[in-house]
């Protein structure tokens, strides 16, 4: 009876880990994302701590899998999924997929000018990393990120926090692309 109760302990842990895994890129998926993002929204809530989140998308990556396929378009986003992992170096940050091209970061007690400079080493480990584009002007694989934080003006309920990081990853993809964006200041609690 035990090795059966063991058995059955270890698939029911298969498959939380499963559920919560993007399988093309090994990073915790959306729904994993959206679980951990609503327990720390709840935390900075309650104790008054930052909490930033950066939102990236890899430029023109439609015209990558039109120019190199599907196969090599997974390759790719791999290879970022583990560029991005590299960066992430505190056990409670979290990396994740999105959707598509899209990825996100969570930096639960970072202010916003923590989370600049871990989007900026980002986008910069993912352009060093010089992964052949044609179907982009820089000729190499490049992003945009959009970085906000709890602590900003307009931020009140946690769906303002993603929608300030996407929009200012849509106003980084307007400028040109391959940068970081950002609001320029945070809101000085009084």
């Amino acid at each position: 009876m035990l090795v059966a109760e063991e058995e059955l302990r270890l698939a029911h842990r298969d498959l939380e880990h499963i559920a919560k895994t993007d399988s093309l890129t090994g990073l915790p998926n959306r729904r994993c994302f959206d679980v951990r993002f609503a327990h720390e929204w709840s935390r900075a809530c309650r104790t008054g701590n930052s909490v930033a989140l950066i939102v990236i998308d890899i430029d023109w990556f439609k015209q990558y899998n039109d120019h190199y396929g599907h196969v090599l378009g997974d390759e790719c986003l791999r290879h970022i999924a583990e560029l991005l992992n590299k960066n992430i170096n505190r056990p409670a940050d979290l990396a994740a997929r999105y959707g598509g091209e899209e990825f996100v970061i969570l930096l639960p007690e970072t202010e916003l000018a923590g989370a600049l400079k871990i989007a900026e080493e980002v986008r910069s480990t993912i352009e060093a990393a010089k992964i052949e584009h044609r179907g982009s002007t820089a000729g190499i694989v490049t992003i945009s990120a959009g970085v906000a934080s709890n602590h900003q003006d307009g931020v009140i309920v946690s769906t303002d926090l993603v929608e300030k990081a996407d929009s200012l990853l849509y106003r980084a993809k307007k400028r040109g692309r391959n940068r970081v964006e950002h609001q320029a200041r945070e809101v000085l609690e009084t």
